[in-house]
Formats: structure tokens, sequence, C-alpha cells
């Protein structure tokens, strides 16, 4: 768990953040992570050498084979509403190296990386050489057989399994499950918000109030003040959870891999 520390900014500075900020959920020092590159899933996915193991594939790893794309090839995603646009390289074993030298494992993924929010990354990220979209060159591999593959977890079953492990007394964010997982907060909200999760009343706001929003699912437990109370959340006279008892990306890390 982290410490936080006081300290004193600009107000040209803190307006800046506030730009940068996912309403009601962002605090500056979420912020400030993001835009220094410090945040965990970040520097996780970006190895100081190319991983060129093979267990590990990313999802343009077909198109590879098909001779369709090479390691190295230029991707380009022009947002033409947005007035942006991001350049990105074909990775090694299929993944997708982003300018800042992040690997993606996904054409969503790396849409999440630069942009936030949710894209269809197969349309968006355009093959420079051939003028066609991933998902264009996506459609002309032929299937082949195979041997079947165990599918990959969804982040909703990630999601479960994270929240199922949460120890008593702690909670956590929807940015940092959002960070975690590289989903918008949003989205992680609309669905806890609709779909039975263990443990979905202890993701909170950031500064560890009770999301205005918050109703349970299937089953009415009562008062959540209460039932937060009972597993040690809040304090006896406190509605706001304690930032020493938030368990943040990295903590969240360790639940998911089983540590």
């Amino acid at each position: 768990m982290n410490t936080m520390i006081p300290i004193e900014i600009s107000e040209r500075l803190y307006r800046y953040i506030q730009q940068r900020a996912v309403p009601l959920e962002d605090s500056v020092d979420s912020v400030l992570t993001r835009l220094l590159g410090l945040d965990d899933d970040t520097s996780s996915t970006t190895p100081s050498t190319p991983n060129t193991s093979s267990a590990t594939k990313g999802a343009l790893a077909p198109l590879i084979r098909a001779g369709l794309l090479r390691e190295g090839d230029d991707l380009r995603w022009n947002r033409t509403k947005k007035g942006v646009a991001y350049s990105a390289k074909v990775g090694p074993d299929g993944t997708i190296r982003l300018e800042s030298g992040q690997l993606a494992d996904s054409p969503s993924g790396a849409a999440v990386a630069v942009a936030n929010g949710n894209h269809p990354g197969w349309n968006v990220w355009v093959h420079v050489d051939s003028g066609l979209s991933l998902a264009e060159l996506r459609s002309q591999v032929a299937p082949v057989a195979t041997e079947p593959v165990p599918e990959r977890p969804t982040w909703q079953s990630q999601l479960g399994d994270v929240l199922g492990r949460l120890p008593h007394g702690t909670w956590t964010s929807y940015g940092d499950l959002g960070r975690l997982l590289g989903r918008n907060p949003r989205e992680l909200g609309n669905y806890l918000g609709t779909t039975k999760v263990l443990n979905a009343h202890r993701v909170l706001q950031h500064n560890g109030r009770i999301s205005p929003s918050f109703r349970w699912i299937e089953e009415d437990r009562g008062d959540i003040r209460e039932v937060l109370r009972r597993e040690g959340v809040f304090t006896t006279s406190s509605e706001v959870a304690p930032p020493e008892s938030r368990l943040h990306v990295e903590d969240l890390r360790e639940l998911k891999e089983g540590v």
C-alpha cells in the first residue's frame, strides 16, 4: 500500500491535472502517476529487452505467420475528429509496440493504452504499407485446423477473481481496477452496477466514499455503510474508508497472480 505525502502545486498545474482526470474517479496522485508513466500496468509491460519467448503470443501472430505483417511494420491510427494521430509498430511475437516502448498484446489493448476508453482496435489501427486496417488483414487469414487452445480469462472473470480475494477490511477503487485490467473505470462501474460480483460493494470512489449510484444486485443486504463497518472497511463513526486500507494496482496484481 502507498503512503501519501502532502505536497504543494501551482494552480496552473492543478488545472492541467484536472483536464486529464476521470471525473469522480481520479485523484491528483493517480493522474500524475499515469502522466509520468509510473503506473505498474505500464511499467510491467515495458521490458528492457523484447520478450521473444514463444510462450507469449500477441494477437497479430496469425497475420505474421500468414505473411501479411512483419515485425517492425508501421501502424497508424488517425483520429480525424480529435485531430490527433497515433503511431505504433508490429512488435515481437505478434505484439504491438507503442511510441512509448510499451508492448500491447492486442490492437484493442494498444488503443486503450494511447487513448483510454473503449475503441475497436482491429478497425482503428491501419497497416501503413498496405493501407488496410488490421481487421481487413485479419479477414484474409484462412482458418486452419489447429488443436484447441485454452481461452484466455476474460476481464470480467479476472475482475471476479480479484474482488473475491479482497482481504478483510480492505477496499479498492474503480480506477485501480481499470488500470489493472486495462478497462475504462466507467465500464467497470456499469458492469458492477448490473452484475452480481462478490465484494463489488467494496469498490469505492478514489476518495474512499461510496458511489452515489451504488445499489445491491439481486439481494438487498441493507445499508451498505453498516455492511462495510461489519467488514472492517469503515470505522464505527466514519463513512469514508481510510486510505491506508486501500489496495492499489500493485496490491491488486498480487491478488490477481495469487501471490
